[in-house]
C-alpha cells in the first residue's frame, strides 16, 4: 500500500488513500453472491469513483442475474455510500450503499426494484463486514491515530481521513 499521511499538529493525523487502493480493497471483496428464493445476484467487477461533491465512495459494478426458468440478464450500477469509522477495529466502511441507475438486459422492468432490494442487502452485509481500508496495526502513526474521527472528505482523487487524540 502506498497510502501516504501527515502530521497536521501535535494530535491529528491526516491519512491519505489513493482511489487506486480503495479500488484494490473494495475488488478483494468481490465477487458477491446472493441466492433468494425468486433469483440469484452476482455483483463484480467494481470501479471505485470517488465524489467530492458530497464525500461519498461510488463505484460502477457488474450485476449478473439469474431468474427461475433459466432467463439470465446482465448489466450495471452505481453503488455509493458514505465512508464510516470504526474506532475499535481502527477500519473505514462503507455505510448504506445505496444502488442507482440499475439497469439489466433480458429482464423484465418490473423485477429490476425487487433486484435492486436484494442487491443492496447483499452490499449492506458484505460492507458491513469488510472494510474500505484499515488502519495498520503494526505502524506506529496509525495505532496513534485510531483514537477519533475528526472529519473524512475527498480531495484530487483521494480519501484525506483526519484522525485525532
Amino acid at each position: 500500500m502506498s497510502s501516504s499521511s501527515k502530521f497536521s499538529s501535535a494530535f491529528t493525523y491526516t491519512l491519505e488513500i489513493s482511489e487506486r487502493e480503495l479500488q484494490e480493497k473494495v475488488a478483494m471483496i468481490m465477487p458477491l453472491t446472493k441466492k433468494s428464493l425468486f433469483f440469484s445476484v452476482i455483483i463484480y467487477e467494481p470501479e471505485i469513483q470517488l465524489h467530492a461533491l458530497n464525500n461519498e465512495i461510488g463505484f460502477f459494478a457488474h450485476v449478473d442475474v439469474v431468474v427461475p426458468g433459466g432467463l439470465k440478464g446482465s448489466g450495471r450500477g452505481m453503488i455509493k455510500g458514505k465512508v464510516v469509522y470504526d474506532s475499535a477495529d481502527g477500519a473505514f466502511y462503507l455505510n448504506q450503499p445505496n444502488i442507482e441507475g440499475l439497469e439489466i438486459d433480458r429482464i423484465p422492468r418490473k423485477v429490476i426494484p425487487s433486484i435492486t432490494k436484494t442487491a443492496q442487502i447483499i452490499l449492506s452485509k458484505s460492507l458491513s463486514k469488510y472494510p474500505v481500508y484499515k488502519l495498520k496495526d503494526d505502524d506506529v502513526k496509525h495505532q496513534l491515530a485510531k483514537s477519533t474521527l475528526k472529519s473524512i472528505s475527498i480531495e484530487n482523487e483521494c480519501l484525506l481521513v483526519t484522525l485525532g487524540l
